[in-house]
């Protein structure tokens, strides 16, 4: 994931499940310091999201653990979260994780239930129990959930990108289905996907089928300033053309410095 302190100065923040630990790298001078574990909670450190409170955690022996903020937005020592200890997530295969809202709520993409799971904020380092958010039976193969006012999920079957938005009436998250428009030849398997809360900031994802990022421009679909509605439409895209075959092979994450537009990849090749 991608923050920035008090200062302003921007930090991209990686999970080592070699090393058990969680870092943190500097974008101005690329320093990398080790968050603070004391009591070793981190055994097998997957994810990492940041929410409002600190660096949120999911391990897959330990389940959600947080790095709260100090008063400058670096660490204190990693604290277990009550109610989603890895005894208590019984899905076998979380294949993302993120934090979302002003309160931090908790939401796990778990491939065998075709669920996003929800936890929510309850006190200090306590969560309420999870429950199915949004059920899908496409959510089998999904590798990544992202979100803006709508909430995006990457999956290795077409259509490939998924949209959910809230449906005030039924007070539930539905499919708000998308059209992609622009993209040269046909689109591959999205495997991995970045954006922000901001409708005014690109929606990016990686088609592992034919080794490009994609940079797509978002409907705005309320308001006075209308934009292709239901449709989002390409930006950009870069594509790798050197000669080194394992190159973006295994792409594991990436995220976007919406300042410079400046990507910085995970390639687990």
């Amino acid at each position: 994931d991608i923050y920035s302190d008090n200062s302003g100065n921007k930090y991209l923040l990686i999970t080592d499940n070699g090393l058990n630990a969680v870092y943190r790298v500097s974008l101005y001078d690329k320093v990398s310091e080790r968050l603070i574990d004391t009591s070793n909670l981190l055994k097998d450190p997957m994810y990492v999201s940041m929410g409002n409170s600190g660096a949120f955690v999911y391990d897959e022996k330990v389940g959600v653990v947080k790095a709260p903020f100090d008063d400058s937005k670096w660490f204190t020592t990693f604290v277990a979260i009550s109610g989603l200890s890895r005894e208590s997530i019984k899905p076998d295969k979380i294949s993302e994780f993120i934090v979302l809202t002003e309160t931090d709520n908790i939401y796990l993409l778990a491939q065998d239930e075709n669920s996003l799971l929800k936890s929510v904020f309850s006190y200090e380092n306590r969560y309420g129990l999870y429950y199915r958010y949004i059920t899908d039976d496409r959510f089998t193969n999904a590798t990544d959930v992202l979100a803006d006012l709508s909430v995006y999920f990457l999956t290795s079957d077409s259509p490939y990108l998924l949209r959910y938005s809230y449906n005030y009436a039924e007070q539930i998250q539905k499919e708000n289905p998308l059209t992609i428009s622009g993209v040269n030849g046909d689109l591959g398997v999205l495997t991995k996907g970045y954006t922000t809360e901001s409708l005014d900031e690109g929606l990016y994802v990686f088609d592992s089928t034919n080794k490009r990022f994609i940079k797509f421009e978002k409907p705005q679909e309320g308001g006075t300033n209308v934009i292709h509605p239901n449709e989002v439409v390409l930006k950009g895209q870069w594509v790798y053309r050197g000669t080194k075959s394992d190159v973006w092979n295994n792409i594991k994450d990436f995220v976007v410095d919406s300042t410079t537009g400046d990507m910085y990849i995970l390639d687990g090749s």
